[in-house]
């Protein structure tokens, strides 16, 4: 009896080494809709475009919403993530930072990097035509477990919200790819994010591909390194700045 109770202990730790060991990484695709938030801007901004012909206005606001989705991609492991437009994580992904500042027209963050093993989150962010790497430490979201299954693509997925700046963030995410990782540096769940709802943005999953092909996942390359705290400061001297010149036009 003692061997057989034995037996089985040993066999059942075996199976959980197995599953613990078992490697996950592959590219999972998104598309970020900002259609809500697209239509505000166009609701709030009805007195300028009516002084305008019918063919400019038209032509503004179909702008507008094409520009309120994006395609997305995250390259992801056990330990690492990086997230940015196809274009972008190639670019990221292929060159060395050579020092030399690219001069870039938008402003924003353009990828962002963490990696749950180290603790460390880079952003590759734009600012003034500039871009920079800024480094910091991984903020985990506290959240709150729910019962509520839907299915997203192939996958079942699970209900999951947080707040943050009093707002609340839903996420469904799936524990058949058990990574803890997900879009836009969303993080700490058991298992691959897969859509996120904050306000009047959505993340939406597309489709996924496992493979060994990401087995290592650097960080962005381009840019300029330097701390959240002193980047912040930074942008918010930028903004200052931008204000006023706008204010003496």
């Amino acid at each position: 009896m003692k061997t057989s109770k034995l037996l089985v202990m040993t066999t059942f730790m075996m199976m959980a080494g197995m599953v613990s060991a078992q490697q996950f990484s592959g590219k999972a695709t998104y598309i970020e809709d900002y259609t809500k938030m697209a239509k505000k801007e166009i609701a709030a901004a009805e007195a300028q475009l009516s002084q305008l012909s019918p063919e400019q206005r038209m032509s503004i606001m179909q702008a507008l919403e094409n520009d309120a989705k994006m395609e997305m991609e995250l390259r992801f492991n056990n330990e690492a993530a990086l997230y940015a437009a196809p274009d972008r994580i190639d670019l990221n992904t292929s060159q060395e930072n050579t020092g030399i500042n690219v001069v870039v027209s938008v402003e924003g963050t353009m990828a962002h990097y963490c990696n749950v093993k180290t603790g460390k989150v880079v952003t590759q962010e734009v600012l003034a035509n500039r871009e920079f790497l800024v480094e910091d430490k991984i903020k985990t979201c506290e959240w709150q477990l729910h019962p509520e299954t839907k299915t997203i693509g192939r996958f079942q997925a699970n209900k999951a919200t947080t707040a943050k700046d009093s707002a609340v963030i839903t996420a469904w995410y799936t524990t058949d790819i058990p990574v803890n990782t997900g879009p836009r540096g969303f993080n700490g769940l058991p298992g691959l994010i897969l859509e996120v709802s904050a306000g009047d943005s959505q993340i939406l999953f597309q489709d996924v591909v496992l493979n060994n092909s990401y087995a290592t996942i650097s960080p962005p390359r381009q840019g300029k390194k330097m701390s959240r705290e002193k980047f912040e400061k930074m942008a918010e001297k930028h903004k200052r700045e931008s204000v006023t010149i706008i204010e003496n036009d």
